[in-house]
């Protein structure tokens, strides 16, 4: 995320939007983090046009790309699913149904009628398994869903 944020504001001057880099805590106990900032906003909420989110960053298997939350602002998803065949990412099945499931960063965004679009790079049914571990993630598809979720922001903060 940071390397997002850093990458963002080289071009700053390219950018319609502000841009917010938050990191989140707590999403096993409620969400506790996003629904934190949600409730203690630093940024009127009124501001906030989208939010982009990283779940299972690194997860193994196929090099490919699971999107939820399209059903808020499906423009964000296919502005997002055009930059999947150029980074060699294959779309993984439709998330969208779990798109406000409880427990998850992105749902005190979307209670507030704040779209969002979630990116795993791990299948979500395998979500917290007792063997990830740093040395079982595969850090070449992290950087590969980075790219991603960046050329995906940088569309979306310099759209008019």
């Amino acid at each position: 995320l940071l390397e997002i944020g850093r990458s963002l504001m080289k071009r700053k001057t390219d950018l319609k939007r502000s841009a917010v880099i938050v990191f989140f805590g707590g999403q096993e106990w409620e969400s506790l983090g996003s629904r934190d900032f949600v409730g203690q906003p630093f940024v009127p909420l009124v501001q906030t046009k989208a939010m982009f989110y990283l779940e299972m960053g690194g997860g193994t298997g196929e090099k490919e790309v699971f999107l939820a939350g399209s059903s808020t602002r499906p423009s964000l998803n296919q502005m997002s699913k055009k930059f999947l065949e150029p980074l060699g990412i294959k779309e993984g099945r439709t998330m969208d149904p779990a798109s406000h499931e409880f427990g998850r960063d992105r749902t005190p965004f979307q209670d507030k009628g704040i779209p969002s679009l979630a990116f795993f790079t791990s299948d979500p049914r395998k979500l917290h398994l007792s063997r990830f571990s740093p040395e079982s993630l595969d850090y070449e598809k992290l950087a590969d869903a980075t790219k991603l979720i960046y050329l995906s922001a940088y569309e979306f903060l310099t759209e008019p």
